[in-house]
């Protein structure tokens, strides 16, 4: 048997905080497309059973052409089961709210249910604001057991919010514990039975969401072996690149392009300069973005270097120079808008061409 486990794919989103409307609607295209190649995976693999661990929809209501793809995708595709638990996002989801609903499309709810495909037994509950679940969960220790949840892992006795007391589910007879919530992949040991997974978002959606992003496909036989199956049509991707020593605009272009030589355009994109630099370095941001903006889907150059001031003591220097550096250096402005003001206005000073 083999049982594809997935979570937080969020379709719907909005997708408005770094793209252009035009690269949003594109990215809420690419959700929807990448939850249909998915399906279309499990066809072509002999997969059983898609296991959905929560938040499918972005929002309850998602949007209502997501909801009518979902559907129509998985009536499309009747030799799969379809076990959908909703998470903290989607907890009265649109997908449901019909009366028709698909025949290979099963739901878990407010108490523990179950499916059994021959010794294979999946078990889910909604955990909303109810933690205590713990007691009355009983398995089959002569069984194959799958449990599924939606929330954050916790160890201890924690007992507010949607949560899931990791301590309180061993030598429960679990052998898998498909969970949903976190969106990076993550595999680690339950007990001496068994483990517990997060596989993870389907699609990246921002860049706290960096990474291969995918689905854990499980093959079990007598036992279940797991596999993490990298998925998703673009990754956010961020580079550290040290302009310390760079001066001209050319060096740190080149040190850019040597950075992000090798990654796919398809991906999206941050590039962070770190380092340190001087009132000579040619460092014009909005000219290097445009110009690499082409090598990515999504190119987003943010300045993080720090400005190191010519070794003179401006705290005494009877200048024009010294009187600005004094001057900035005494203001309430941030670090970094210091240290803009300081970049440009030296330049003016020392009649040199100010660049962005």
């Amino acid at each position: 048997m083999r049982i594809i486990h997935c979570a937080d794919i969020h379709l719907g989103s909005k997708m408005s905080t770094h793209f252009t409307p035009t690269q949003a609607r594109e990215r809420q295209n690419e959700l929807l497309a990448t939850f249909g190649r998915m399906v279309d995976y499990a066809n072509e693999n002999n997969v059983n059973v898609i296991l959905i661990a929560g938040d499918l929809l972005d929002t309850d209501s998602g949007n209502l052409r997501a909801s009518e793809y979902v559907l129509s995708t998985i009536r499309a595709n009747p030799s799969i089961c379809f076990l959908y638990l909703v998470g903290n996002h989607d907890s009265n989801s649109l997908i449901l709210a019909g009366d028709n609903l698909p025949k290979n499309l099963f739901t878990f709810g407010k108490k523990w249910r179950s499916y059994e495909f021959g010794n294979v037994v999946i078990t889910g509950i909604e955990i909303g604001k109810n933690n205590n679940i713990y007691n009355s969960l009983v398995l089959d220790p002569n069984k194959i057991n799958i449990v599924t949840l939606h929330g954050q892992e916790i160890t201890g006795q924690k007992k507010d919010g949607e949560v899931i007391n990791i301590d309180a589910l061993k030598g429960k007879n679990i052998d898998y514990l498909a969970l949903g919530h976190i969106h990076s992949y993550k595999l680690a040991p339950l007990d001496n039975r068994g483990v517990y997974c997060y596989p993870g978002c389907l699609e990246g959606r921002g860049f706290d969401e960096c990474g291969e992003k995918g689905f854990v496909l499980l093959d079990i036989t007598d036992k279940i072996d797991y596999t993490f199956i990298p998925f998703a049509s673009r990754e956010f991707v961020e580079v550290n690149v040290d302009i310390t020593d760079a001066i001209t605009y050319e060096q740190i272009k080149n040190k850019v392009l040597s950075s992000i030589s090798g990654i796919p355009k398809e991906n999206i994109m941050r590039v962070y300069l770190t380092g340190t630099y001087t009132t000579d370095t040619q460092k014009y941001i909005d000219t290097l973005s445009t110009e690499l903006s082409h090598n990515f889907y999504f190119l987003q150059i943010i300045d993080r270097s720090t400005l190191v001031l010519p070794q003179k003591d401006y705290s005494k220097d009877i200048s024009l120079a010294g009187e600005f550096v004094r001057l900035v250096k005494s203001s309430n402005l941030p670090q970094d808008a210091q240290e803009q003001i300081l970049y440009y206005g030296l330049q003016a000073i020392n009649g040199k061409e100010v660049n962005e």
